[in-house]
């Protein structure tokens, strides 16, 4: 629980110090847009390409493991994606948000320390991976239906396709995303100036990104759409692990330190990125701020009781 507690409690501090900043009127929204936007077209590119560029290569690659992992997200996105457009009427970039919720973890900083306290460095290489998956896979998604929709709000028909596409490739996020798989599997060191530059600016992509989400927070009604919320945490937190444990048991030999970090990352709390697509294109950002609250409070006794039983069966 100690551990647990560690890994989350700075991230609830970081959020208050932004609830309070709003609460007092010292930064506004527009201070908040402006903070999230440094973070999703600077900081965050930078973390992402670094994360991805040093990932393990190819050769270190468990291909039933990634395609279990893959499966499993992509099943629960997009499932969300659709429920979230019959039950509660989400137009598309709202349900790409409601979905990637329901799927898309913060396993860097939770479960990634929760799984090292259980079963040392072995967890290191399934935790990369996923975490590999999570942005290589969903925030393209993600980024992809929010365009999509957006054209379809401001364009002809003809020319929807057509400027989502480059409004895509053109992305940061998903350049970086793209030059990153690049660097990984063509096992291309990163030069030292390179690599010590998006050190220090992506490290600004959390803490900053979670100041933004506590002012976001201080002017949103809690207790609105409770009834989503409920859906995107029982998802994030129940559900979607379960999915994945499932999946992962049905691989023969799978090493049991690969399926119990697995496990751990689907369980862990929201991540910060469902937060900075949702400010970054104004689309679902109070129920997505109250959810990731939720989520990553609710995370602690469901992360603790699957650390136990991990634990005991090591």
């Amino acid at each position: 629980m100690q551990i647990i507690a560690s890994a989350t409690l700075p991230l609830f501090g970081l959020i208050l110090a932004g609830y309070i900043t709003g609460w007092r009127g010292w930064m506004g929204a527009d201070g908040s847009r402006a903070l999230s936007a440094f973070v999703f077209y600077f900081s965050l590119p930078l973390l992402l390409f670094r994360t991805l560029a040093t990932a393990p290569g190819t050769e270190n690659f468990d291909y039933r493991f990634v395609a279990a992992y893959t499966c499993a997200a992509l099943a629960t996105f997009g499932l969300m994606a659709l429920a979230g457009r019959r039950t509660f009427g989400l137009h598309l970039g709202e349900g790409a948000l409601f979905g990637m919720a329901g799927c898309y973890g913060n396993t860097a900083i939770v479960p990634l320390p929760i799984a090292l306290h259980i079963f040392g460095p072995a967890a290191v290489l399934p935790m990369a991976m996923i975490i590999m998956i999570d942005n290589a896979v969903l925030i393209p998604a993600a980024i992809a239906a929010q365009e999509l929709s957006r054209a379809r709000r401001g364009q002809a028909p003809g020319r929807v396709w057509p400027a989502t596409t480059r409004a895509v490739v053109s992305n940061p996020v998903i350049v970086a995303t793209i030059l990153g798989i690049g660097f990984a599997f063509g096992e291309i060191p990163l030069p030292a100036l390179v690599d010590s530059f998006a050190n220090v600016a992506g490290a600004a992509a959390i803490p900053c990104a979670l100041f933004a989400l506590g002012i976001t927070l201080s002017g949103v009604e809690l207790t609105e759409k409770l009834g989503e919320t409920g859906v995107i945490v029982l998802t994030k937190l129940l559900l979607f692990p379960a999915l994945v444990f499932g999946l992962m048991s049905l691989i023969p030999g799978l090493d049991p330190v690969w399926r119990g970090a697995a496990l751990l990352a689907g369980a862990g709390p929201i991540g910060i990125n469902v937060y900075l697509v949702a400010a970054n294109y104004r689309t679902y950002l109070g129920r997505a701020s109250t959810a990731m609250l939720a989520a990553t409070a609710l995370s602690l006794p469901v992360l603790s009781a699957i650390s136990v039983w991990l634990a005991l069966g090591t």
